[in-house]
């Protein structure tokens, strides 16, 4: 499996490509702009790799917007609500967000042919390119924000995060019982490729219970902080995105795998030995000097950091399991190779006495 390879995640490009759609049209005018004069309005869809995106940036009389579409059974309305309940307090406390802008309905929410939509201001820049000075911005907005996190008032609304090591074992168990199966759900090539990594998925999960690793310190955070999910300008972050991600969850695991994912970047656009030697230990180090915390880059760190990987496989194990559903089979070798990569960035050296 080949490392540190430039995938879908790490293009900080951001790529839009110009649809023309009718039904889509007739709904903006009459529900975002209530049929006013309209001049020049233009309908992009990002042209990368998104599964179900829904996503598309509107140009409408020289103003830039955001509106994103929900599969209703993905995520009810009552969650969708809180998420933005939150968006706007972090927006009042001055959290780098998207803002949030109502309907014609004076309502944040509007149900359209099986989604529900909301819309944003479109933020401009670019997703996190690795820069150190983008780097060292973003580690700092993190632990700035996960503080006011803290004092919001309403946390408990938020939706739950925490994937126990039991049910982890449970997928894994079941996918080595239909190993025959694997070539019919992977193809050949992914099959192999999960053969040769399985002995070393096992490990973390017998690791997980070696520590007896149960996460029961909850608290409000971004669970999926990477590349994509941060828009820069000018070497500062400007907007945190993807606003159902904000969870209860655990600090440190979303700490280890925004880390590993912000870590790689830097890698990727430094392409220096000394930088996957170094920076994983920068990264703590800058965590606890911003965030307050004494965080220790050891073995148990890269082990909840590779958890945090697995529950990604496993989620696409559950994909082809159960659901038959084999879109996300492509981005298996990405995270295969994650396991790998976060023992270059995050490994520990135990000193010797």
């Amino acid at each position: 499996m080949l490392l540190f390879n430039k995938d879908y995640f790490s293009d900080p490009k951001i790529r839009w490509k110009k649809v023309n759609n009718i039904i889509l049209t007739k709904f903006i005018k009459e529900k975002i702009f209530k049929n006013k004069k309209i001049k020049n309005l233009s309908i992009y869809k990002n042209s990368g790799l998104e599964i179900n995106s829904n996503n598309f940036k509107i140009l409408c009389n020289k103003k830039l917007y955001l509106l994103k579409g929900i599969e209703t059974c993905n995520q009810k309305k009552n969650q969708i609500s809180n998420n933005i309940n939150l968006i706007n307090w972090l927006k009042k406390n001055k959290t780098p967000v998207p803002s949030q802008i109502k309907f014609f309905n004076d309502s944040y929410i509007i149900n359209f042919r099986g989604r529900n939509w909301i819309l944003n201001s479109f933020v401009e820049g670019n997703h996190f390119k690795g820069n150190k000075k983008e780097f060292h911005d973003i580690i700092k907005k993190i632990c700035s924000t996960t503080k006011l996190l803290k004092r919001y008032p309403n946390k408990m609304n938020l939706k739950i995060h925490n994937i126990s090591i039991s049910h982890l074992n449970k997928i894994i168990t079941i996918m080595s019982k239909n190993k025959k199966k694997w070539v019919k759900f992977f193809g050949k090539k992914q099959s192999d490729n999960l053969s040769n990594y399985w002995k070393e998925i096992n490990d973390i999960i017998d690791n997980l219970k070696s520590i007896n690793y149960d996460n029961k310190n909850l608290q409000l955070v971004h669970v999926d902080i990477h590349p994509h999910n941060i828009i820069t300008k000018k070497n500062k972050l400007i907007s945190f995105l993807d606003f159902e991600s904000w969870m209860l969850s655990s600090l440190k695991e979303a700490l280890a795998y925004g880390g590993f994912k912000l870590c790689r970047q830097v890698v990727l656009k430094n392409k220096n030995l000394l930088v996957k030697k170094s920076i994983g230990k920068e990264y703590i180090s800058k965590i606890n000097k911003y965030y307050g915390s004494s965080i220790k880059l050891d073995n148990n760190f890269l082990l909840i950091c590779e958890k945090v990987i697995l529950e990604r496989l496993v989620n696409i194990f559950k994909f082809n399991l159960f659901n038959k559903n084999r879109q996300w089979n492509k981005f298996i070798p990405i995270f295969l190779s994650h396991l790998d990569e976060s023992k270059i960035i995050f490994k520990y050296n135990k000193t010797k006495k």
